[in-house]
């Protein structure tokens, strides 16, 4: 099972959960919008915005989440010491 571990950037600065991925889907992105815009959280504008210029646009499904009563140093959590830029895979 591959999960996803969420850190919430500032004022937070702390990781407060994680889901599991229940499947990703990889669609051209009129295929991928038609297929996902009611559950991704963005209007239809940004959407094409993102994924203007590409062949295929990918989602992630999320599957069973966690939220953590108390949120996590990112270093107890992941054993980083500064969050990744954007994202990073965890052993």
């Amino acid at each position: 099972m591959q999960r996803v571990v969420i850190y919430a950037s500032s004022p937070i600065q702390r990781v407060i959960g994680e889901f599991s991925i229940a499947a990703v889907h990889s669609l051209p992105p009129e295929e991928l919008w038609r297929r996902t815009h009611q559950y991704a959280g963005v209007d239809q504008s940004y959407f094409a915005s993102y994924f203007a210029g590409c062949e295929l646009g990918h989602a992630l499904e999320v599957g069973s989440s966690t939220r953590y009563e108390e949120p996590l140093e990112l270093a107890t959590a992941c054993g980083l010491n500064r969050p990744p830029q954007s994202f990073c895979y965890l052993d």
